[in-house]
């Protein structure tokens, strides 16, 4: 039988009488014990017709965004410039800060759709502008410039990005295809003659770099990336080892940091079939009490399971690779 509801208007002035600011609180209010059976908890598909809103259901104050009446995009654009936000980050932390006009909306992507958006950076006022969008000087140009500033290594390079006196029209990343269409020839040639220096030329010995990067105790690819972008590597050290000497001793980053973890080139190398995976998993399963697949992964965790079978091997083992041979 269909629920019998109070009418609308009298639906309505009970809502207001809560005093709930927000259609939040409205949420946490219907899911209790204290709501009447004859107020629905979804008044907009019972009040389809009547029903205008949350703000109007609880006399909240605030309007419908549906039919709030914003600046036109230019005048709003103008207000946030002046408020010297730096990213989308300050963006929400100012939206949330209660400081926020009425007519200027938190979503301006979707509130200015077709009527002048086009990125956060144009709506923030920053002075840089998305890669796609971004015109770059030609890369003869660019070379030209960055040789003159002398600098000795891509550290160098990386340090001089981040002191904020690049050129917008010059890439940080000069490597991309889509910026220069495949002129990057290696940062010896980007960054000129300092840098083409028969010291720079010959390489460490990979003993020795190792030594270094362990000494660091960085665990991954991504932490060795940081590292060389925020400090300047010492005697000449290869940002990208792996590169540098991937016929004199390279390994993987984990043979590299020292970090005790075994790569997944390495792994995948000595990781056992799926029939013979599936011999020795049924053992250990019964061995080990395992029951469900945390079981599974936090035994491997432990080291109760060899290496040669993976951490999650419903992953591991697509259906290409169960093919028994």
């Amino acid at each position: 039988m269909r629920k019998k509801y109070r009418p609308f208007n009298k639906a309505r002035r009970f809502a207001r009488s809560l005093g709930l600011k927000s259609y939040t609180e409205w949420t946490v209010y219907r899911k209790s014990t204290k709501r009447p059976d004859d107020i629905p908890t979804d008044p907009r598909s019972i009040y389809s017709k009547e029903f205008q809103g949350y703000p109007d259901f609880l006399a909240t104050g605030n309007i419908a965004n549906k039919n709030r009446k914003f600046l036109p995009y230019q005048k709003a654009r103008q207000y946030v410039h002046k408020l010297g936000l730096k990213d989308t980050t300050g963006w929400k932390k100012f939206c949330k800060s209660g400081k926020l006009p009425k007519n200027i909306p938190k979503d301006p992507n979707k509130s200015y759709a077709n009527k002048g958006w086009t990125h956060m950076r144009d709506w923030l006022g920053t002075s840089t502008y998305p890669m796609h969008n971004r015109k770059y000087r030609t890369f003869e140009d660019a070379r030209r410039f960055i040789h003159r500033l002398k600098l000795r290594s891509v550290g160098d390079w990386y340090a001089y990005c981040k002191s904020g006196k690049k050129p917008d029209d010059i890439p940080s990343d000069p490597r991309p295809r889509r910026i220069f269409k495949g002129k990057f020839e290696g940062w010896q040639d980007w960054l000129g003659p300092l840098a083409n220096h028969p010291l720079y030329e010959k390489l460490v010995p990979f003993s020795k770099v190792r030594k270094y990067a362990r000494s660091l105790h960085l665990d991954t690819e991504k932490e060795w990336h940081t590292h060389y972008q925020n400090n300047e590597l010492p005697f000449h050290i290869p940002a990208y080892p792996d590169s540098a000497y991937k016929k004199k001793g390279w390994k993987g980053y984990p043979d590299f940091l020292g970090s005790g973890r075994i790569s997944s080139y390495e792994l995948g190398k000595n990781m056992l079939t799926y029939p013979e995976a599936e011999k020795v998993a049924h053992i250990l399963v019964n061995k080990l009490g395992i029951k469900t697949h945390d079981d599974w992964h936090k035994a491997w965790q432990e080291g109760k399971i060899p290496k040669n079978l993976p951490a999650k091997p419903w992953f591991y083992y697509t259906p290409s690779k169960r093919i028994k041979k």
